[in-house]
């Protein structure tokens, strides 16, 4: 090959080089629109299975039950016929029992299976070593479902019982296996959602607020500030979430023009700026 020749051959291998490096530029960029696409429709899908309302009378006020910052609620202050409450979920923390003491004549059975004991005893407090979960099995006697502790406890026949969790993700077990019957026996719910952020769960997240969203209207939300959060299309998405709900056929809701997080809201981590949701559920 003579040297004009080589000399040709190699520009041309420089030329394709430097076109494939732009061809792969642009492919790079294509993946991150669609990337950045796929998790905007991503956000949607989880958002729209979060739809808040108020409820509607004006006997009802919003109320934040528990200590300040991590391990209070705001859940809807309809307690006084309420006779049973389950608490799952304790960790070192009674406070939100504690709170619900003076604003009920509940019991309190309360589940945790990492703990040994409560930091703090009361009265109408019944502490049990067992984690909660959505499909019993023999071999780990120390998980319980929600229908078999109703059974248990002889509460087949209360439906006004007041359902607290928070139990690190377990969530999606318990309630995307719950029936329609143990789910009408709480009356209130204030539960703790995590990884939202994970498409991989995806569809069991949905299949989850799916089923929650058939008996039960979502009253309240506030984003834990100990978890990241996203925003994709202009939406804002907590890893972490903090939810109210009420059994749909109990009582009456209008569309909420309430912005998140409201004035009695507290960031769970002191140090840690509030997430803002804004008027989450009326767009």
């Amino acid at each position: 090959m003579d040297e004009k020749l080589a000399k040709n051959v190699l520009n041309q291998m420089d030329l394709c080089t430097k076109m494939v490096m732009q061809q792969n530029e642009i492919v790079k960029k294509w993946d991150a629109i669609l990337a950045q696409w796929d998790m905007t429709a991503y956000v949607e899908r989880i958002r729209r299975r979060f739809p808040v309302m108020d409820v509607d009378s004006p006997d009802l006020r919003y109320v934040r039950v528990g200590r300040p910052h991590d391990g209070g609620y705001v859940m809807v202050d309809d307690f006084s016929e309420t006779k049973t409450i389950y608490s799952c979920g304790i960790n070192d923390d009674v406070s939100w029992d504690l709170d619900m003491t003076t604003r009920s004549e509940a019991d309190i059975y309360m589940y945790d299976h990492t703990i040994d004991g409560l930091p703090q005893d009361h009265a109408r407090f019944h502490f049990f070593r067992t984690g909660i979960t959505g499909i019993y099995d023999q071999q780990h006697p120390e998980l319980e479902t929600l229908p078999r502790l109703l059974e248990k406890n002889g509460h087949k026949d209360d439906y006004n019982i007041l359902l607290k969790m928070d139990i690190e993700g377990s969530e999606y077990g318990v309630f995307s296996e719950i029936d329609r019957d143990t789910l009408m026996h709480f009356s209130q719910i204030v539960l703790e959602f995590h990884f939202l952020g994970s498409k991989e769960m995806e569809n069991l997240i949905c299949y989850t607020l799916d089923k929650l969203n058939a008996t039960h209207q979502l009253v309240h939300v506030h984003a834990n500030n100990c978890s990241p959060w996203m925003c994709y299309g202009g939406k804002i998405l907590p890893h972490t979430l903090e939810a109210t709900y009420l059994r749909k056929n109990r009582y009456q809701f209008r569309k909420s023009d309430r912005f998140f997080p409201t004035a009695i809201d507290q960031p769970n981590i002191v140090c840690n700026p509030e997430i803002v949701l804004g008027y989450w559920g009326t767009e």
